[in-house]
């Protein structure tokens, strides 16, 4: 693993790394010219994506990882952005420090909203295809008018102002022991700002009405039983993507489909779905 960091353009330190494909790829065939990005979701970072990150190393992928603003080893309020398009120009600067000529993104949940934004407003020709998983387009349960309207006077008030973000462990895997390593995790936090609630709301919503623009192959993934973001949030985003999205809705599975019991079938329809995908 080699780390780096990537500066945003409001001077936050991005912690970025390298996973190291030798440790990962003992076969002979290395497709290295090939790479991915991995966007982590709310709360959480980067290193939570260990087995992900070593299942495309193995696939010959050169694998890169980064911290989002305001969460894990990465600068900035914990919870907190300015806009969507923050994280946006955040993502376009990592993958600038990447080899990115057949570049891939995979990204879940809070990152899964960030791509969808990207893949809208980004003009990266080199992009061959993205996976959204668990994408943050639509929550499970729908703030209220009021909620949303006390987020925006806050967010313009004070967009700093934080609260918890209410995130159940519980609800993010079937498999005990990784709804208790969340909660145990010193760099996962429980926070959530105004400013970033009010824009990635508005974000999430905004992707799903423009999704008939997408021009970049991309997989859709979600848990059946997501019971944090909505599942019908990326049916709709890939219905409306038409031919450019191949959904895949895992059931009896919550909100991590790759730290759930799918996780092996999830990453082998992945990988092959990427190869479909790979440049001539």
């Amino acid at each position: 693993m080699q780390p780096y960091e990537v500066k945003t353009a409001d001077g936050i330190s991005l912690h970025v790394q390298k996973w190291n494909q030798a440790e990962y790829n003992s076969s002979d065939s290395n497709d290295s010219n090939r790479t991915l990005l991995i966007t982590h979701g709310l709360g959480e970072h980067q290193n939570r994506y260990t087995h992900v990150a070593a299942h495309f190393a193995a696939d010959g992928f050169t694998v890169y990882s980064y911290d989002q603003r305001g969460h894990g080893k990465s600068g900035g309020p914990r919870g907190h952005s300015p806009s969507i398009d923050s994280n946006v120009e955040d993502m376009k600067r990592v993958i600038e420090s990447i080899p990115h000529e057949n570049l891939y993104l995979y990204c879940h949940s809070f990152g899964g909203n960030v791509l969808a934004n990207f893949m809208l407003k980004v003009d990266c020709a080199t992009l061959r295809g993205a996976v959204m998983s668990s994408a943050w387009l639509k929550l499970y349960e729908e703030p209220s008018f009021i909620d949303v309207a006390l987020a925006t006077v806050m967010s313009f008030i004070y967009p700093k102002f934080s609260q918890n973000s209410k995130i159940d462990a519980s609800k993010l895997s079937n498999i005990t022991q990784v709804c208790e390593d969340y909660v145990a995790d010193p760099l996962n936090h429980e926070l959530i700002t105004a400013g970033l609630f009010k824009s990635f709301h508005a974000s999430g919503l905004w992707a799903l009405a423009h999704a008939n623009e997408l021009h970049t192959p991309v997989y859709v993934l979600h848990g059946a039983d997501d019971q944090l973001i909505s599942p019908y949030g990326s049916r709709e985003f890939a219905a409306e993507a038409g031919d450019f999205a191949t959904l895949k809705i895992y059931p009896s599975t919550r909100h991590e489909p790759h730290n759930d019991l799918v996780c092996d079938e999830l990453l082998g329809d992945v990988s092959r779905w990427m190869k479909l995908h790979s440049a001539p």
